[in-house]
């Protein structure tokens, strides 16, 4: 993630983020104040490729968890809004 203008953006896609999107993935991944909140299991698989918004790290997707290899991070709470309120180019 880098800042733009005063936004949050996507680095690889240049996608900006809500407010309400950039505090929650600054909490987790970037201030690291709060662990992100895993996901129930479910039968959903999720798609990717997905990165870590706080190292850029690819991550760890296992059938709808995403997991940062690196930071151990964990991107579920965030991974609708990000395809459905964020959509990627």
């Amino acid at each position: 993630m880098v800042e733009v203008s005063g936004e949050l953006c996507c680095e690889r896609t240049g996608m900006a983020l809500s407010q309400h999107m950039r505090q929650g993935l600054s909490e987790v991944f970037i201030d690291r104040t709060r662990a992100g909140r895993r996901g129930p299991d479910t039968a959903y698989t999720l798609g990717g490729p997905f990165f870590c918004p706080g190292c850029g790290e690819g991550m760890k997707v296992e059938g709808c968890h995403a997991t940062c290899r690196r930071c151990g991070g964990v991107l579920d709470e965030f991974v609708y809004p990000l395809i459905e309120v964020h959509p990627h180019p």
